[in-house]
């Protein structure tokens, strides 16, 4: 039984993938975290990692970050460094282990 339960555990484990996640500026005081690690499934998109996110923070992220498809001009993300513009948007798929920055964009006059 408790073999079982084991093999089950590491099975499931398996399915998923570590995300190491960064805030900065208004997001890191809003959401009171500079850092953190979530857990998704292998092959999850940058929308699939936005919506698990909102699960772990309880806050609604997709409804801040997205608009009409597009990741909001305020936000900028990136995934080890690298702006998801510059790859396929909200269909960049992660990896085990990536680091995805979340930045506001600094405005002014």
């Amino acid at each position: 039984m408790l073999e079982s339960k084991l093999l089950s555990s590491l099975f499931l484990w398996g399915d998923n993938m570590l995300i190491r996640v960064r805030f900065f500026g208004d997001m890191k005081n809003y959401l009171k975290k500079s850092q953190m690690t979530i857990e998704i499934p292998h092959g999850s998109t940058i929308r699939e990692f936005i919506f698990e996110l909102s699960e772990n923070v309880d806050v609604n992220l997709l409804d801040k970050f997205v608009d009409k498809d597009e990741i909001r001009s305020g936000i900028r993300i990136l995934v080890n460094g690298r702006n998801i513009s510059h790859l396929q948007g909200l269909e960049t798929v992660l990896e085990d282990r990536d680091l995805v920055s979340i930045l506001p964009v600094a405005g002014g006059g």
